[in-house]
């Protein structure tokens, strides 16, 4: 299996690569605007920065899979002496990988300018809030990097399950899209569900401390409390992620025609 890591590690790490060194450029810049440029522009530049490098990381890690089965290279990776479990989860550490890589690299460089930028910090100092800056860290890397995995997933079982139904690559990719979207529907709609009848929710301290203007707000009192997470959710987002990946696995090493 490790092996097999490597070959995907080898066969997209430029594109991967690209993408990291242009999201750590792209922010040490911005580093050099702070005091000419309006302050809260630069956060949102940040944050643009953070949601493109995304962007780019979701293209690329679905291309190490469509690539498979759309393309020449699937003869190749189909015929290693590998199972579709150890194939796909070779694709998806890859994929989680380069997307921690972007995540510190963007959340290290916004919490900076959130405690930099005076606009920021004043009006964190006004309203009483302090973050808890590993608290969060921790939950984005991880939270983040699950539901990476989850919507990866879906994209996958999508292309695979229509593979078998449709051989062009055109048509394929358009089914694909529209089983992804079904999956996609299914899945909010049933999170939306569990947690209307499982209403039971926990909170991650988010905040150092929380005194002034907004202790006192009562409408702001789940803020106060921290990022609310419901069980269900948690739970459902698990299972579905695992389904998704055992599902996957069968149809590439079992059922999948080239």
């Amino acid at each position: 299996m490790l092996n097999l890591i490597k070959y995907e590690f080898l066969g997209k790490y430029k594109a991967f690569g690209i993408v990291v060194i242009a999201s750590l450029v792209l922010n040490i810049g911005l580093l050099f605007t702070v005091g000419s440029w309006n302050d809260i522009g630069i956060l949102m530049l940040s944050i643009c920065i953070g949601v493109g490098a995304g962007i780019a990381n979701l293209i690329f890690s679905i291309g190490i899979f469509s690539e498979d089965i759309y393309e020449d290279k699937g003869y190749l990776t189909f015929t290693l002496p590998q199972n579709g479990y150890f194939i796909l989860i070779s694709k998806l550490i890859i994929a989680i990988i380069f997307y921690i890589l972007t995540t510190i690299i963007e959340s290290v460089f916004l919490v900076h300018f959130i405690y930099n930028i005076s606009q920021v910090r004043e009006g964190l100092d006004t309203i009483g809030v302090k973050i808890n800056v590993t608290s969060l860290g921790i939950e984005n890397v991880i939270s983040g990097a699950i539901g990476f995995c989850l919507l990866l997933c879906m994209i996958y079982f999508a292309i695979s399950i229509t593979k078998l139904a449709v051989t062009k690559k055109r048509g394929g990719k358009f089914l694909a899209f529209i089983v992804f979207l079904i999956i996609g529907g299914l899945y909010i709609a049933g999170n939306w569900c569990l947690e209307k009848v499982l209403p039971q929710t926990f909170y991650i301290n988010v905040f150092q401390s929380v005194s002034g203007t907004i202790s006192n707000n009562a409408s702001l009192g789940n803020l106060v409390k921290g990022l609310p997470v419901n069980i269900a959710g948690m739970v459902y987002e698990l299972v579905v992620l695992i389904v998704l990946f055992i599902a996957t696995a069968n149809i590439i090493e079992k059922k999948l025609d080239l």
